[in-house]
């Protein structure tokens, strides 16, 4: 039995459309399933959640986008009791780009019911104070968690969106921040054992996946199912140079210049001279000064070949 945790409104209302070629997929193969739609921000969270807490084998498969998927891995009791499949129906789509999910959701679904065998793919826990909180993509703060933040407010999202054109919107916004460019300071400590004092931080990141922020492969050689999560960091970077990377970070081609470095680590505690946008999953977390980033020990079951 199969259930469905569905976001309607994923990249515009696109989602509505996904469903409505996988039901009709479903019913023809005569697939018994359950279906829980998604009504709120959160909802899909409190859905999982709910449904988990007999702490039993689960097998979802979740429509929508990352923001999607983010609440569904926050909501599991057990994670490692859970099998999940996604089909993709979000604007950046960048799990479902780091793992080859295919877009299409009748090749997506094709897969779901096809396969034989599951993944066990990791995911992040971010502890800050007296909260918790995971992530199965990414968490960051400075550029990437500024572009983030003026993606959510910003009112040309929704009309890209029903135009097909929702990763645009954070390329137009991270050009902007790169003209404005804010920096910060930071104290590092990996793993409970190296320790690093940075200046002039243009952005950080702690990845799962090889892309974030719309399909930039900011950590080419991620890999989600290595217990290990990939630190990006970024500093002393002049605008000029920044312009320059963008493009290359696309194409993940930005590893080897100067000031771009990456180390791969299990726990990363931060230390801002500043609060910072922090965000997971390119959904906003909010401002903090300090914040401890680790590899969950536990993994979530995915279909996927």
């Amino acid at each position: 039995m199969y259930e469905i945790i569905f976001n309607p409104g994923s990249r515009g209302h696109h989602g509505a459309s996904v469903w409505n070629t996988v039901k009709k997929i479903l019913d023809e193969k005569d697939i018994e399933y359950l279906l829980y739609e998604t009504t709120h921000a959160g909802h899909a969270e409190e859905l999982a959640y709910e449904l988990t807490s007999d702490e039993k084998e689960h097998t979802f498969i979740v429509i929508g986008g990352d923001g999607t998927l983010n609440e569904v891995i926050n909501g599991l009791v057990n994670p490692n009791l859970i099998t999940i499949g996604l089909i993709p129906a979000g604007s950046g789509n960048d799990f479902a780009k780091s793992l080859k999910i295919p877009t299409s959701p009748e090749l997506a679904l094709e897969r779901i019911l096809n396969n034989i065998q599951t993944t066990p793919i990791n995911f992040g826990e971010i502890h800050l104070n007296n909260s918790y909180k995971r992530f199965i993509i990414s968490c960051g703060c400075g550029f990437d968690s500024d572009v983030c933040c003026d993606v959510q407010v910003s009112p040309f999202k929704p009309i890209l969106n029903k135009l097909g054109m929702g990763k645009l919107i954070y390329t137009l916004i991270a050009l902007k921040k790169l003209i404005t460019k804010s920096v910060f300071s930071a104290t590092i400590k990996l793993d409970d054992d190296y320790v690093i004092s940075l200046d002039d931080i243009f952005f950080l990141i702690a990845m799962n996946t090889k892309y974030e922020g719309g399909g930039y492969k900011f950590c080419p050689d991620a890999d989600p199912s290595d217990d290990k999560l990939d630190f990006l960091t970024a500093t002393n970077i002049s605008r000029c140079r920044l312009l320059k990377l963008l493009p290359k970070a696309k194409r993940g081609t930005h590893i080897g210049h100067k000031g771009i470095s990456i180390t791969p680590a299990k726990k990363i505690s931060l230390h801002f001279s500043k609060a910072v946008n922090l965000h997971t999953d390119g959904e906003v977390y909010g401002k903090c000064d300090h914040v401890t980033i680790t590899c969950a020990k536990d993994h979530v079951n995915f279909l996927l070949d």
